[in-house]
């Protein structure tokens, strides 16, 4: 895709800010890309008080256990009561590089101790990876890259990679990580921009994480560092030689034997199929008639999940999956614990056409059971609760379409899968490229489905009113008065079901203003375009207005649009932008009026016919409807065109078939071609000569 739109199946979040999203990513070294995540991250990290650390792992080993193996360690003193790190002489200073080795000795040391009978299939071992390179994972080729002074590297039924490989560390088998500092360098805003980029790897390359945990080691001290999707946490600085068990349970809570311990979600786990192959698997417990079973899901070889890349946030993972010969989507996120959940939506669309059904759904653990006892002190905590979704899968998402009414047949049905949910009291609030699939079948009403109601709201009777917020919903296709709510705040409307009809135009505008033909988008698409998804509501607005306030598309428009997409869809896009501009206008003024004092805002007349039914989605589905029947006409006509041209093909061949050229015929030509040839350079006749 272009950089000016990033994928992913669930693009929207709150606050709309700062996401790494689609930044990090297109980020060109690692010191941007720290910036990026760290302008993510910092409204969202807290200093944890002193029992975060002492308790996190407190039951991971006891007193006593811990004591024999100090007593027995090669690399603590009992009597000195400290651990064999280099310190400082006279004259001599300790470098960070004097810490690799005797920190790799002790962290392995404490893991062989711990874990010696964990088993063959489970394995933990510390690799020094300050000078080998761990590439990250993003769109395209890996090129970034990342240094970690220490990897734990594993295998078990959650890690993909197979033992061969942990010498040299990766993030697909890490367990947990360690970074040395000297502690006189100690700078906690810097140690949170190198870490965090590679917390973000770990959740990238191991999308069932749930928490991400590193440690920062120096001559003197130990810190813990926890990232997960509500952001970040990280404790006082704890002195390792006063407090050696601490210290051991640290060490052993980030290289834990238990994956759980680890922060990974368990019941996403490698086994093998009836061949022996590698496969991954997903287990689902279900309640069924009042019984508790477990249903288990293979995932589909090939198809990567598809992720959201940032720490904090949703966090969404698309799994494609198969149970029998049924194909299945597992939508897992982490929503804010305030929010209605998606599945309350979902259960309110069953039996939509038009809308993604969802089979199943279980809910799980909350962040703030991540973040210590004293997780309600934190102000910039905000916890988010876990979600799994199990939906039957559909189509690829609109960007892969394979023809122009293919596109028209899904937006269509997609529409008035929209206008149903409505009248259930549902409203979408998140219209975008990527939350409308292409249905499986040609069928009117399944040719295209709405999908993704994280950022839905139920409205009118028993529901809240939909506020407008340019922080919800999809910067490239989000409306102009969602946009506008940026400097109206509470005078802008409540968000209603033509600033997602809006967005379904401005859907169509992207394809056709972006993509040439199936699967091949301009390499320059119009510079306009690009603002329409700035991260800034005010210039995107700009942007988007310059366009929209145009009573009809002129030339300057309709150019950058490739012949691909034919005369009807042109006119379609034509009568949807006459439609929205009124909208637009309209709304603008009522509201202008509103902030003026004027008179107070009223947008009934604009939201419903007389009859009392939601404005615009006939008029909206009828140039669909009329546009795709062009198409089609286009097409027979083209296929009639063809079919002309094959039969006279044809017959031009049979007559040459029946009627050879003579000896005589051909002397003739070849007299005829000496004539032309009179005037011309004597070399060039015999060589015309020649050839004839």
């Amino acid at each position: 895709m272009h950089s000016l739109y990033v994928a992913s199946f669930a693009e929207s979040d709150t606050p709309h800010g700062h996401t790494t999203q689609s930044g990090a990513k297109l980020a060109k070294d690692r010191a941007e890309q720290q910036k990026l995540i760290h302008a993510e991250l910092k409204p969202h990290v807290s200093q944890a008080k002193g029992s975060f650390a002492t308790e996190v792992y407190a039951k991971i080993a006891k007193e006593e256990e811990i004591n024999k193996y100090l007593v027995k360690s090669k690399y603590y003193s009992k009597k000195e009561k400290r651990w064999r790190l280099p310190q400082a002489e006279a004259g001599k200073k300790v470098k960070e590089s004097d810490l690799y080795k005797p920190f790799g000795y002790i962290f392995n040391e404490i893991i062989a101790h711990f874990y010696n009978k964990a088993g063959k299939e489970i394995t933990r071992a510390v690799v020094l990876t300050h000078k080998k390179k761990l590439f990250h994972t993003e769109d395209g080729e890996p090129t970034l890259f990342s240094q970690p002074d220490f990897t734990v590297t594993a295998t078990g039924p959650a890690f993909k990679n197979p033992a061969k490989n942990l010498t040299q560390g990766n993030y697909d088998c890490a367990a947990g990580l360690m970074d040395a500092k000297l502690d006189e360098g100690i700078r906690h805003e810097q140690d949170l921009k190198q870490l965090a980029v590679y917390a973000r790897q770990i959740f990238s390359h191991q999308p069932q994480r749930r928490f991400v945990r590193i440690l920062i080691v120096t001559e003197q001290r130990v810190r813990l560092y926890h990232f997960d999707r509500s952001g970040a946490q990280f404790s006082p600085l704890l002195n390792f030689h006063n407090d050696p068990y601490t210290f051991v349970r640290l060490v052993l809570g980030v290289s834990s034997v238990d994956e759980e311990t680890l922060g990974l979600d368990t019941s996403v786990y490698w086994g093998k199929d009836k061949h022996g192959k590698p496969i991954r698997y997903i287990k689902v417990d279900v309640e069924e008639g009042g019984k508790k079973k477990v249903d288990v899901y293979q995932l589909i070889p090939g198809q990567e999940p598809f992720t959201r890349k940032s720490i904090r946030g949703r966090g969404t993972t698309g799994w494609y999956a198969l149970k029998g010969n049924q194909r299945f989507l597992i939508k897992d996120s982490w929503r804010s614990a305030h929010r209605t959940p998606e599945y309350e939506f979902l259960e309110a669309a069953k039996g939509i056409d038009g809308i993604g059904q969802m089979v199943s759904y279980v809910e799980g653990p909350h962040t703030r059971e991540y973040r210590g006892s004293a997780v309600d002190s934190y102000v910039n905590f905000r916890d988010r609760v876990f979600c799994r979704i199990i939906m039957d899968l559909y189509g690829g998402s609109l960007d892969t379409f394979e023809s122009v009414e293919q596109v028209l047949a899904a937006v269509r049905d997609a529409i008035a899968g929209h206008r149903a949910l409505l009248l259930k009291g549902v409203l979408h609030r998140d219209v975008s490229l990527h939350n409308i699939l292409l249905g499986f079948v040609e069928t009117l009403g399944k040719r295209g489905l709405l999908i993704d109601l994280d950022m839905a709201k139920f409205i009118g009777k028993g529901g809240a009113n939909a506020l407008t917020d340019f922080r919800t919903g999809t910067r490239m296709f989000q409306s102009l008065m969602v946009l506008e709510s940026f400097t109206l705040g509470n005078h802008a409307p409540e968000h209603d079901h033509l600033d997602d009809l809006e967005s379904f135009h401005y859907v169509l505008a992207y394809l056709m203003w972006t993509f040439e033909k199936p699967g091949v988008q301009k390499p320059n698409p119009p510079k306009w375009l690009e603002d329409w998804g700035h991260d800034d509501p005010e210039r995107a607005y700009s942007a988007k207005r310059s366009v929209m306030l145009e009573r009809r598309l002129h030339g300057k428009y309709m150019v950058h649009i490739s012949d691909f997409w034919g005369s009807p869809c042109q006119a379609l896009l034509s009568g949807l932008h006459r439609i929205i501009h009124s909208v637009v206008v309209e709304k603008s003024e009522i509201a202008n009026d509103g902030v003026a004092g004027v008179e107070a805002p009223d947008y009934t007349h604009l939201r419903r016919n007389e009859d009392g039914t939601h404005k615009y989605y006939d008029e909206i589905l009828k140039l669909f409807d009329k546009a795709i029947e062009g198409v089609r006409a286009e097409a027979a006509a083209k296929a009639q065109v063809d079919d002309a041209e094959e039969e006279i093909e044809e017959e031009i061949e049979e007559e040459i078939i029946a009627s050879p050229p003579t000896a005589a015929s051909s002397a003739a030509v070849l007299y005829e071609d000496e004539e032309k040839s009179e005037g011309e350079e004597p070399g060039e006749e015999a060589e015309d000569a020649v050839t004839a």
